[in-house]
């Protein structure tokens, strides 16, 4: 469960590794269902998220399944969120490899961490959410930059198309 909360945390809510590392008990509230970003771990240094500043992020359903059954076995407000096997402080190799070895056995290909990280805002596009609501949720100050993350595929300018032929909808001019 511990590998899979710090995935969680990359995919459903778009954390850094290094957010996902400094992630607190103390930052996360599920009764009212969300998460401020606060801190990043780099190196075993602690530093504010790369913006500088706090963000909330509201817990997509996934996650926090993930995190009710995680908080049952919290220590402390003040513990990691996502912690080893071993309930140890993960360090940015460790999840690297251990993602890698997730890959391996599933016969994916391989993917970085921050890969899951492309998966959150891309998904957010997909959805629906607007540009700038997906930029504060990953924590960008410049729109470029959250736009650099989302990765298209084919199916997506075909789906775009396709609302062409949506009932209610019209040509230039009426037609």
């Amino acid at each position: 469960m511990t590998f899979k909360v710090a995935i969680g945390l990359a995919a459903f809510a778009g954390l850094r590794r290094s957010e996902v590392i400094g992630l607190r008990w103390s930052d996360v509230d599920l009764k009212g269902n969300v998460i401020t970003v606060r801190r990043a771990i780099t190196r075993g240094e602690e530093t504010t998220p790369k913006s500088g500043k706090p963000r909330p992020i509201p817990i997509a359903q996934p996650l926090l399944v993930m995190l009710e059954a995680s908080a049952m076995s919290k220590k402390s407000p003040w513990a990691p969120v996502a912690v080893t096997g071993a309930g140890k402080l993960w360090r940015e190799y460790g999840l690297n490899q251990s993602l890698k070895r997730v890959q391996k056995r599933a016969g994916r290909s391989r993917a970085s961490f921050h890969d899951l990280r492309h998966f959150f805002i891309t998904e957010l596009f997909r959805k629906g959410v607007s540009a700038p609501v997906v930029q504060q949720l990953a924590g960008h100050a410049d729109l470029a930059t959250t736009q650099r993350y989302v990765d298209m595929v084919a199916s997506d300018l075909t789906a775009t198309i396709a609302a062409f032929s949506l009932p209610g909808r019209v040509g230039p001019e009426g037609v």
